[in-house]
């Protein structure tokens, strides 16, 4: 596990941020474009684990805190996405390390988050798994687990 320099990963925006929808961007890892776009104009981290990338992205909007969390595969294939929001709250993301069990420890709206990459899909509940501030849509399973480890 380990988080990739700055030039290792990279967004490109093709689309952005207006009234009705968030940024889309692409992205590439090593110079390679990644099969899938994301959400969010501004790269705030990229790390490499088991073989897969998680992208850290926001969107350039002081209004809304939105962190957009996308997991691509070893050939860059879109696997999974999950994002926090909170209204009127501006992005600060922190990368804050590597916890247990292989977890990605970072702080956002002043909270301190874990982030677990499955090696397989999860079972899960909408709306009822995970907190008020976490989206993953209505699937029933994820590879993503974010769990808050501590508030401010």
């Amino acid at each position: 596990m380990k988080k990739l320099d700055n030039g290792q990963c990279v967004l490109r925006v093709v689309d952005r941020l207006d009234d009705a929808s968030s940024a889309k961007s692409e992205v590439y890892v090593n110079g390679v474009k990644a099969n899938g776009f994301v959400s969010g104009a501004i790269l705030e981290m990229c790390v490499e684990i088991r073989g897969c990338y998680v992208v850290f992205s926001v969107d350039d909007n002081c209004f809304e805190g939105t962190l957009w969390i996308d997991l691509f595969d070893a050939q860059l294939k879109l696997k999974d996405s999950v994002n926090l929001t909170w209204i009127d709250a501006g992005s600060d993301f922190e990368f804050a390390g590597f916890g247990s069990q292989e977890s990605i420890l970072f702080k956002y709206f002043g909270r301190t988050y874990a982030l677990k990459v499955w090696g397989e899909k999860k079972f899960r509940l909408p709306l009822v798994s995970d907190l008020a501030e976490i989206w993953k849509g209505f699937r029933f399973s994820s590879y993503l687990e974010v769990r808050l480890v501590k508030k401010p």
